[in-house]
């Protein structure tokens, strides 16, 4: 087995991803995980808000084909909605 080097472990394109299919919607969704800036994002607001934790979820881990995040944390008022 190799052993990495500092700019491989960096570079490396390790956040798993998921398509699922949302009907509610009328399509599918890509779920990727959360990196650490965003996990730590997530808990901060979570401790602002206990209620909105699912609605958090969503938008810190829906993503488009680039892997850029679909939402922001200002539209889980916008997805409770939905």
């Amino acid at each position: 087995m190799a052993i990495l080097t500092r700019k491989a472990i960096l570079e490396a394109q390790d956040l798993a991803r998921q398509t699922i299919n949302v009907p509610k919607w009328g399509g599918e969704v890509i779920i990727q995980e959360m990196t650490a800036a965003q996990r730590l994002e997530f808990e901060r607001l979570i401790m602002d808000d206990e209620n909105s934790v699912r609605l958090l979820l969503v938008a810190f881990c829906a993503v488009d084909e680039a892997g850029e995040l679909l939402f922001t944390p200002e539209d889980v008022r916008k997805l409770a909605l939905s």
